[in-house]
């Protein structure tokens, strides 16, 4: 699950997610 995690936050991220919500 922690992989899925971390991908989930790539997506979101390459998706325009705002870096400050990944790095808290």
């Amino acid at each position: 699950e922690r992989k899925l995690e971390l991908f989930n936050a790539i997506v979101k991220m390459e998706q325009g997610g705002s870096a400050d919500g990944l790095l808290q």
